[in-house]
């Protein structure tokens, strides 16, 4: 809180030896001289506040429940190594750098104008901004677990920015009203099918570059209504839109999915090819560019089928499993390299949410492309 002084505070009897003098718990310092400390070693089974005040830690293990940053306070980890049972977060007005480290607990944003940077280490436990909190992660292993953002105030917008690092199993999601913006990193999946890239409520996650070996995906659920920007990235698994997003739009990217040689059921892991993006809903959706790469030999053109899978081998897919409004707006340009052919896929052809051709507008292409009608045959 502005205005507060300075203090550590460690739960226990702990000593940490700050601008030449030993600071004991809730150590006070004036407004004017703010308090500086330094934890070159040592093992930490005590939890640990700072307020309105600097530490940093060189090289430490902490055994405890938590590490708090709050009311102004700023904590810089070098290296070390964090057991919490609960969480490293910060609070109001706080800030927290990671330089290095082991971290197997949550790390967390809290209240507002909190930031968290992150530019290496391990981390093993869930990464998340919450509330008005801030987090960028420049680089760094991320394993088993998530990353996103979470509030339970729909006047607050959480961030997240992910600029590169490594992700092996790790869901990445926007969720609530919060914004994830990706502009690199390799994300994997080894095992687990609750691996995914992904985006609920009415948060927006845009995508501008970076490799994505996982599947992206959401749920059903027509209170989603959130907003989608791909400007780049290789898209190695399908995009898989099955909820109602408020627009999505792709500018740029590679799109790889229609190669896969499973699909994304790792209990089913016969060879079978996905359509590269396939959309069930969507008030908005817009392609004007992007490489959607088809299989060798394909000619770009749109399916008609009922009551049978299409979207294989068709880098995009457009399904009546989901829904699409009335008034739905449906775009696509010839600035989009598109190899291969649009399914057009009726799922139950004649009911009221069935898609028509003629709602998808193409621009630029001279002519629309070739129909091919193979409904007749309930194919």
């Amino acid at each position: 809180m502005e205005g507060s002084d300075p203090w550590f505070w460690f739960i226990d009897d702990v000593e940490i030896r700050g601008n030449g003098t030993i600071l004991t718990p809730m150590e006070m310092g004036s407004e004017d001289e703010k308090i500086s400390a330094l934890i070159e070693s040592g093992t930490f089974n005590s939890d640990l506040w700072i307020g309105n005040a600097d530490l940093t830690i060189e090289n430490a293990i902490f055994d405890a429940a938590y590490v708090f940053v709050d009311s102004g306070g700023t904590l810089t980890i070098k290296d070390g190594t964090f057991n919490l049972s609960e969480y490293i977060s910060t609070y109001y007005n706080s800030a927290l750098t990671i330089e290095n480290g082991t971290f197997n607990c949550e790390v967390s944003t809290y209240g507002d104008d909190s930031t968290i940077v992150i530019n290496d280490g391990t981390f093993n436990k869930r990464v998340i901004s919450q509330y008005n909190g801030k987090i960028t992660i420049n680089d760094g292993t991320f394993s088993q677990s998530s990353c996103s953002t979470r509030t339970d105030d729909p006047e607050t917008t959480p961030e997240l920015n992910i600029n590169g690092g490594i992700f092996s199993d790790v869901r990445i999601y926007s969720q609530d009203t919060g914004i994830v913006t990706i502009n690199g990193g390799t994300f994997n999946r080894t095992e687990g099918n609750n691996i995914y890239l992904g985006y609920y409520d009415n948060s927006k996650l845009i995508i501008k570059d970076g490799e994505f070996n996982i599947p992206f995906t959401s749920t059903i659920d027509s209170k989603n209504t959130p907003e989608i920007e791909i400007n780049g990235g290789i898209f190695n698994k399908t995009i898989y839109v099955p909820c109602h997003p408020k627009s999505f739009k792709i500018t740029g990217g590679e799109f790889r999915g229609v190669l896969a040689e499973t699909t994304w059921d790792d209990e089913h892991p016969e060879s079978h090819h996905f359509s590269s993006i396939e959309f069930k809903g969507g008030d908005n959706i817009e392609i004007t560019g992007g490489t959607f790469v088809g299989l060798e030999g394909a000619t770009p053109y749109i399916v008609r089928r009922s009551n049978s899978h299409c979207i294989n081998e068709c880098p995009i897919a457009f399904t009546d499993r989901g829904k699409f409004p009335s008034d739905v707006n449906i775009k696509i340009t010839s600035g989009a390299d598109i190899q291969g052919p649009i399914c057009f896929y009726k799922w139950d052809p004649g009911t009221s949410e069935s898609l028509t051709i003629d709602q998808i507008k193409f621009e630029g292409f001279g002519v629309n492309p070739t129909i091919i009608d193979l409904t007749e045959n309930n194919n």
